[in-house]
């Protein structure tokens, strides 16, 4: 009656846009830019990763592992120019300053999380252009451009999981109703 694959695409795609957050932010040389990501409000962090698949070597952007920052993993480009914007990571807080931003800087940034022997999961993706430039760029604080996915982020946790609970709810309800 219906394709199995087309009811899980149905099902996973409005979970995806809820769990990842996408965002955009334009800067100039030499601001700061910070680079949201909301994980678990609850629970032991026990890695988080900023990377930037551009760099091309093993190196991360910020790297945080048995509460405590590993600045030797870190690519040279960002070693003292990146710190959690709040060092607690109270509420789920993973965002971090990066500090005076370069046109080299520009790309796309992604926040891993992990707890355990859940594997990482990839919970924020950014992209940073920089340019230097006559044209007026926002600060980085208000220069971020609004995409659907900021709503669903914007949102306390636990609408997340009522929202979540309901969509798993329906799609394990029409997986029943279509056998």
């Amino acid at each position: 009656m219906f394709d199995s694959r087309k009811i899980l695409f149905v099902c996973l795609l409005p979970c995806s846009v809820i769990c990842l957050t996408s965002e955009e932010i334009r800067a100039k040389p030499g601001d700061n830019v910070i680079l949201q990501c909301r994980g678990p409000r609850e629970g032991v962090i026990e890695l988080l990763e900023w990377s930037k698949p551009d760099l091309k070597s093993e190196d991360y952007v910020f790297y945080f592992r048995e509460q405590r920052v590993y600045e030797m993993y870190q690519h040279p480009l960002f070693r003292g120019r990146v710190e959690l914007r709040d060092p607690q990571m109270k509420e789920g807080n993973f965002a971090v300053i990066l500090k005076n931003v370069t046109i080299k800087d520009s790309g796309t940034y992604m926040c891993f999380y992990g707890n355990g022997g859940n594997g990482l999961e990839l919970i924020s993706n950014i992209t940073l252009t920089v340019r230097d430039s006559a044209k007026h760029v926002p600060p980085s604080s208000a220069s971020s451009s609004l995409r659907p996915t900021d709503f669903m982020s914007s949102l306390p946790t636990p609408i997340l999981d009522i929202i979540k609970l309901v969509i798993i709810w329906f799609c394990q309800a029409w997986v029943f109703l279509s056998e």
